[in-house]
């Protein structure tokens, strides 16, 4: 996700603190992975992404939370729920979570233009 995200650019400005922040994605996602019930643990993962996208930098922008919450836990619980799952499948299914969580994802800014989607 970082990579994608440190390439990525809002009204220009490049996000400076995506790789910085990989620890914390990855520190919150454990939780995910260590929970029993498929449900909690797509949750988790999405609460994961979540706290990793919102407040990321962009110049002197900030992003905000996803507005694609919902989409993303519905992803990830599919994957936790689904045992016969390939893993190709399952990783497509996490990917695409992720990505439409991103894409959701709106940076604001104090000065014009105030608000601008994550290219």
């Amino acid at each position: 996700m970082s990579p994608w995200l440190a390439a990525g650019q809002a009204a220009g400005f490049p996000c400076t603190t995506a790789s910085s922040r990989e620890s914390q994605l990855a520190q919150l996602a454990e939780a995910a992975f260590q929970a029993k019930d498929p449900s909690l643990a797509g949750l988790l993962l999405a609460v994961a992404m979540l706290g990793y996208l919102a407040g990321q930098v962009f110049g002197p922008g900030a992003a905000t939370a996803p507005t694609a919450f919902s989409a993303g836990v519905s992803a990830f619980q599919s994957v936790f729920a689904d045992h016969q799952m390939p893993v190709s499948a399952r990783a497509k299914t996490i990917a695409g979570g992720c990505q439409v969580m991103a894409m959701s994802t709106i940076v604001a800014f104090g000065v014009p233009p105030f608000a601008a989607p994550i290219v």
